[in-house]
C-alpha cells in the first residue's frame, strides 16, 4: 500500500486538471491533483483571454489562480511533483514520484495537457507572448493587420494559417514533415 490513500488522484494540473478537482472536491471525495509544474499548465503562458464565460478580460495565470482557488475551497490537496510510474492492474491504483512518494487511489484521472512543439530557433523562448504564439485560435487578434509565418505539421498548420487569415494582412505556412524536411 502506498504512503497516502486517496479516493481519487488527477495527473495533471491545467484547466481539466482542475475542473477535475473541483468536482472530487465538491463530491467529498479525497482528492489529490499531482502537477510537475505550476499550478494551471500551458494556459499560464496566455496574456490575454477574452472568450471565457464570465470574464471579459483575464490572464491565463490568473484565470488558474481562480480554478486553483476553488478547488483549495474544496479541500483538494496539491503536491507539486512528478509521477514516473503508476499501475492501474488492481483496484486500489499505485502512483509513483520523482519525489519518492507512493499514492494509492480508488480512481485516477490522466490530464497530462500538451506542450507545444518548439522549433528552438534564435528567439523562440524569449518571444513567447510577445510575437510567438502557439494557438491561432487564441492569439490571431494580437496579430491584426500583420504579416504571419504558421509552423507547424500536416492539417494542423493549414487549419491555423486558414483561421489567422481572418486577422492578419499575410499569412505563410511552413508545414514540417516527420522527415524533418519543410515545405511552403
Amino acid at each position: 500500500m502506498g504512503d497516502v490513500t486517496y479516493d481519487l488522484i488527477i495527473i495533471g494540473g491545467g484547466p481539466a486538471g482542475l475542473t477535475a478537482a473541483i468536482y472530487g472536491g465538491r463530491a467529498k471525495l479525497r482528492t489529490l491533483v499531482i502537477n510537475k509544474g505550476t499550478v494551471g499548465g500551458l494556459v499560464n503562458t496566455t496574456r490575454e483571454i477574452v472568450n471565457y464565460p464570465g470574464y471579459g478580460q483575464i490572464s491565463g495565470s490568473d484565470l488558474m489562480k481562480d480554478f486553483k482557488k476553488h478547488a483549495d475551497s474544496f479541500g483538494v490537496e496539491f503536491s507539486r511533483d512528478e509521477v514516473v510510474s503508476v499501475n492501474f492492474a488492481q483496484e486500489d491504483k499505485i502512483i509513483c514520484t520523482k519525489k519518492g512518494k507512493e499514492y494509492t487511489a480508488k480512481a485516477v484521472i490522466v490530464a497530462c495537457g500538451s506542450e507545444p512543439r518548439l522549433l528552438n530557433i534564435p528567439g523562440e523562448k524569449r518571444l513567447q507572448g510577445s510575437g510567438v504564439a502557439y494557438c491561432a485560435t487564441c492569439d490571431a487578434e494580437f496579430f491584426e493587420g500583420e504579416d504571419v509565418v504558421v509552423v507547424g505539421s500536416g492539417d494542423q498548420a493549414i487549419e491555423e494559417g486558414m483561421y489567422i487569415t481572418k486577422f492578419a494582412r499575410k499569412v505563410t505556412v511552413i508545414v514540417l514533415h516527420d522527415e524533418g524536411g519543410s515545405r511552403l
